[in-house]
C-alpha cells in the first residue's frame, strides 16, 4: 500500500488533510478544533496508569480509539501494529 505524504510536512496527507496545525503548536481536528492530538511513548509511563480502564477516563480512551480506526485507513493500521 503506497501512502501519500504531504510536500512540506512529509505527514501522510490523510493526516495532514483532516488536521489544522494551529500556530501554539496543537494539532486540532479540522471539523472540530477542542480535538487535538495527542502523541505519547507510553512504556515508561504503563505501571503509572495500571488499572486505570476502571475509571471514567476509559470512556476517553474508547472515544479515542473509535476516532482513530475511523481516521486511519485498516492497511495502514495493519502496517503500524
Amino acid at each position: 500500500m503506497h501512502i501519500n505524504n504531504c510536500e512540506l510536512c512529509r505527514v501522510p496527507e490523510y493526516i495532514s488533510t483532516e488536521h489544522l496545525w494551529i500556530n501554539s503548536g496543537l494539532i486540532a481536528q479540522k471539523r472540530d478544533q477542542r480535538h487535538v492530538v495527542v502523541s505519547r511513548k507510553s512504556e515508561n509511563l504503563d505501571p503509572l496508569f495500571e488499572g486505570i480502564e476502571r475509571t471514567p477516563l476509559a470512556t476517553r480512551h474508547r472515544a479515542g480509539r473509535a476516532y482513530m480506526d475511523r481516521l486511519i485507513p485498516k492497511g495502514v493500521r495493519d502496517l503500524l501494529q
